[in-house]
């Protein structure tokens, strides 16, 4: 998995805890971890393998593979439609605002300044996801569909991207490990966040760089980092600072603008396949 920087998180949370020390000063020693992006919950312990419980991804002449690819050309038709620019908006997972891909579904505006801990907890959780699903990436090095034909991409066809393995889905992985978490935190708004998590999944499949395989495997890994993620003691520390966080933005927060909101309502309210 290309590895998430979260550039310039480390130093907008230190930033935010400064500001509020008076009242928060136990916040402070969260962040003297922090080299240029958080380090998950897993460390060195235990933790899920993908490659040791995900099936192998299907071969090209099975039934299954036959239809990754027929998805993949059909999507190429989405090239240049609002459909693919949300797509190329889900693709960037390492910016520190990534998590606000999820602001229309939670009806309010997530802050760094005003969800230090919830943030970091997301990037924490990313990296354990990432963990999680690496030696399944490079034990089955499945190559990417327009390496096997030629198609539009809604990103660059990087040289990571060609070196690196198809399945599974880590941007798939990471939208659905956000998705339960945000969802569990935030039990009033379930429904929309767990669809926006399966979106940003089959963003993958809409830019050309993932089979529709790819990213069922990877809600698969995002399960499994999520599920272990609730017997380790930092996180559940953490969790519960998020849910207060994300309960004072719910009951006054700002809000994400309306038409933004409606404009990614209308460009994700077909399934792409």
């Amino acid at each position: 998995m290309k590895r998430r920087l979260f550039i310039g998180l480390s130093a907008a949370l230190l930033l935010a805890a400064c500001a509020t020390a008076g009242g928060q000063s136990g916040l402070i020693p969260l962040w003297k971890d922090f080299e240029d992006h958080p380090k998950g919950y897993f460390g060195q312990g235990p933790s899920p393998r993908a490659e040791d419980f995900l099936a192998p991804p299907p071969s090209l002449d099975s039934p299954r593979g036959q239809s990754d690819m027929a998805v993949y050309r059909a999507t190429r038709k989405l090239e240049g439609s609002p459909r693919w620019t949300i797509a190329q908006g889900d693709a960037d997972l390492e910016t520190p605002n990534a998590p606000k891909l999820f602001d229309c579904a939670l009806g309010v505006s997530l802050d760094i300044a005003a969800q230090p801990v919830l943030m970091r907890l997301l990037a924490r959780a990313s990296d354990d996801s990432d963990e999680v699903g690496r030696g399944a990436k490079e034990k089955y090095l499945r190559k990417r569909p327009f390496l096997i034909e030629d198609g539009p991409t809604c990103v660059a066809k990087a040289d990571w991207l060609i070196k690196q393995g198809s399945y599974s889905s880590g941007h798939s992985a990471n939208g659905w490990t956000w998705a339960l978490i945000l969802s569990e935190l935030a039990p009033s708004r379930a429904d929309a966040v767990l669809k926006r998590g399966q979106e940003i999944g089959e963003s993958r499949v809409v830019c050309g760089v993932h089979y529709a395989s790819d990213i069922d495997a990877g809600r698969l890994v995002g399960a499994s980092a999520v599920a272990a993620l609730h017997n380790n003691p930092a996180f559940q520390a953490d969790f519960v600072r998020a849910r207060r966080e994300l309960d004072a933005a719910l009951r006054s927060g700002p809000r994400p603008p309306a038409a933004q909101c409606a404009a990614e309502a209308q460009a994700l309210a077909v399934r792409p396949y």
